[in-house]
């Protein structure tokens, strides 16, 4: 939907410019449509104006 790199999402994720969530550690992402708008229109999206951003683990080689 996107057309960005999976790396690309992940650090939008992150840095808190991409809101979604996951399950369980190391599960499926889950980020909403409005989420993706606002983030491809360089917005937040209005529900999660006021989320702190998440960490992430890094991802082994």
């Amino acid at each position: 939907m996107a057309r960005k790199h999976e790396v690309t999402i992940r650090i939008a994720l992150g840095s808190g410019a991409l809101h979604g969530g996951q399950g369980v550690s190391g599960g499926h992402w889950r980020i909403e449509p409005d989420c993706v708008r606002a983030y491809l229109s360089g917005e937040k999206c209005e529900h999660k104006r006021s989320s702190k951003p998440i960490r992430l683990p890094r991802r082994s080689a």
